[in-house]
């Protein structure tokens, strides 16, 4: 009877450790605004690029002013159009080959985000 008993109490923490897991994707933890709905129009770093990357990249200890890992600065124009220019910027948040992949250690950026960066990059990189 004891070792009925042992069986059944390891067959059903068993049961419960599998009942508790699920399979989280990226796309159910972050769902993506069809491009079709993303807004390219007037772009601008002041207007749409600067809060995209200050929220992603030009954080404490990351890509901003007197911390800027690789020496890449993006919570500047300056910073953020040289590195536009040196094609590093389009690479890694595309996660592109032979680029690190940005933002470090957190879901890519979303497709409207990447699409709002690439029309910035592509209209001549506009501060205002």
């Amino acid at each position: 009877m004891t070792r009925i008993f042992k069986i059944g109490i390891a067959v059903s923490m068993v049961a419960m450790m599998f009942a508790g897991c699920y399979n989280d994707n990226s796309e159910d933890l972050y769902p993506q605004q069809p491009i079709s709905t993303c807004d390219t129009a007037n772009i601008s770093f002041s207007g749409k690029i600067q809060p995209i990357l200050n929220q992603h990249c030009a954080l404490s200890g990351c890509h901003q002013t007197g911390s800027s890992l690789g020496g890449y600065i993006l919570d500047t124009y300056e910073g953020a159009k040289a590195t536009a220019n040196s094609n590093r910027l389009m690479g890694a948040i595309k996660w592109l080959p032979g680029h690190s992949q940005m933002p470090k250690n957190a879901a890519k950026l979303s497709d409207c985000d990447i699409l709002k960066i690439e029309t910035w990059v592509s209209k001549g990189m506009p501060n205002n």
